[in-house]
């Protein structure tokens, strides 16, 4: 039997649903939590406001007049949480849970230099500067939602439908750039009848728990984990998707997965 050594692992999170399922499958492998960061911007109540305007701009206004009349009901009605979205999930991962309004400040920086982790996984976070980054011994995981180099930046499920490309999963170690760190897994994403972008993104969450607790256990064992090189030239970094492309993608996909009964048409129509 291989001898694993355990590593000194912290988890950043922002209260996503990828850093929860994240967790989720760190705990079903066995692999032990030193601590949780927790990036409170996302939740503040200043920030409303910001969060209201790019909900505007990424939406439009009717989905954004949906959005908020779903707001209202929920104030009328009793409210339903997520329990990944409440403090006392994250203390059935970690003893150690820490707050903090960004991961690149000094609380932060002085929490893990003291702390000296083996590694940071990234389960929803901003991005992470180089003042963090050269911390952990082995350095960063990010899971992210698209495949490298091709897809880089957000929104990349749907522009990869969008564009008639795979839509997938890619594992990789950060560096200063964005999404341009080696790449240690890729994996695709497959599309069924029904998906919706939701449905896609909890399929990504999923694979993406699965590869990052791959990853760790190659580590414990060997020391090392196999990557593979980014060009820095290639693939597009992509920003948030105009609301009414968003909406025409989701038609496709829609049309995509309705093609699936129909072997003789193709998909991308």
């Amino acid at each position: 039997s291989q001898t694993m050594m355990t590593l000194r692992t912290v988890v950043f999170t922002n209260k996503s649903a990828r850093g929860a399922e994240i967790l989720r499958q760190m705990k079903k492998c066995q692999i032990p939590i030193e601590a949780i960061v927790i990036d409170t911007t996302r939740w503040n109540r200043k920030n409303k406001g910001k969060k209201a305007r790019r909900t505007l701009n990424r939406f439009g206004l009717v989905e954004t007049a949906k959005y908020a009349y779903k707001k209202l009901a929920k104030t009328i009605q009793p409210p339903v949480q997520k329990s990944w979205k409440l403090d006392q999930f994250y203390k059935e991962y970690s003893e150690t849970i820490l707050k903090v309004e960004n991961f690149n400040n000094e609380q932060c920086e002085t929490f893990l230099k003291e702390n000296k982790p083996d590694l940071i996984i990234l389960g929803g976070a901003r991005i992470i500067r180089a003042n963090i980054i050269r911390i952990p011994k082995y350095g960063i995981l990010n899971a992210h939602p698209g495949l490298l180099p091709e897809y880089r930046g957000v929104d990349v499920i749907p522009w990869a439908i969008h564009n008639g490309d795979p839509i997938g999963v890619t594992l990789h170690f950060i560096d200063a750039g964005i999404d341009t760190g080696n790449i240690v897994s890729r994996e695709e994403v497959p599309i069924v009848k029904g998906d919706t972008f939701g449905s896609l993104m909890k399929k990504a969450n999923k694979i993406a728990g699965r590869l990052v607790c791959e990853a760790i256990i190659e580590l414990s064992v060997s020391g090392k984990v196999r990557t593979i090189t980014q060009k820095k030239s290639e693939g597009t970094q992509y920003f948030r998707m105009p609301p009414n492309l968003r909406i025409e993608t989701a038609n496709k996909l829609e049309r995509m997965g309705s093609a699936l009964d129909k072997p003789s048409k193709g998909l991308d129509s």
